[in-house]
C-alpha cells in the first residue's frame, strides 16, 4: 500500500476525536497511526484521513496540559514548539482544536501510551 493512500476516511465532529482514536487503536489499526486532519467548515467538523504509519514516534516530549505552548497567543504560535517532539495530552480534542485554531490541516502520528495520547505533529499548513 502506498504511504500517500489513506486506508480510512471519516468526517466527524472534533469533540468526538478521542473516541474515534480509541476505536482505531483498539480495533483494526496498529499503533502508532498516521493521520491527516482537515478542517471541514466552521461548524467544528473535521475530515480525518488514516494512513499506515511509516515513521516512528519521536523520543522525548512535553506535557500539553502543563506546557506554556497551550497558552500561547495564536498570533505568536510557532509550530516548531511542537514539532519533532512527542506531545502528551489527556485530551486529543484539546490539542487538535488548538492546532486547528492556527492551521487548516495537519499531519501527525498518534498512539496511546502511559494513560495519555502521545502525538507527534509532522506538519501543519494553511491552504
Amino acid at each position: 500500500m502506498k504511504s500517500d493512500t489513506s486506508i480510512r476516511e471519516d468526517k466527524l465532529h472534533i469533540s468526538d476525536i478521542d473516541g474515534f482514536l480509541a476505536s482505531l487503536i483498539s480495533g483494526e489499526i496498529k499503533s502508532p497511526i498516521k493521520l491527516r486532519v482537515n478542517q471541514c467548515g466552521n461548524e467544528g467538523f473535521i475530515k480525518v484521513f488514516v494512513f499506515e504509519a511509516t515513521k516512528k514516534m519521536a523520543d522525548g516530549g512535553i506535557d500539553f496540559e502543563l506546557s506554556p505552548d497551550e497558552n500561547l497567543d495564536p498570533d505568536r504560535f510557532e509550530l516548531t514548539d511542537l514539532l519533532s517532539k512527542s506531545v502528551y495530552t489527556s485530551s486529543a480534542y484539546e490539542l487538535f482544536d488548538f492546532i486547528l485554531m492556527n492551521f487548516d490541516w495537519f499531519e501527525c502520528l498518534v498512539e496511546f501510551k502511559e494513560n495519555a495520547w502521545r502525538v507527534n505533529i509532522l506538519r501543519a499548513e494553511n491552504t
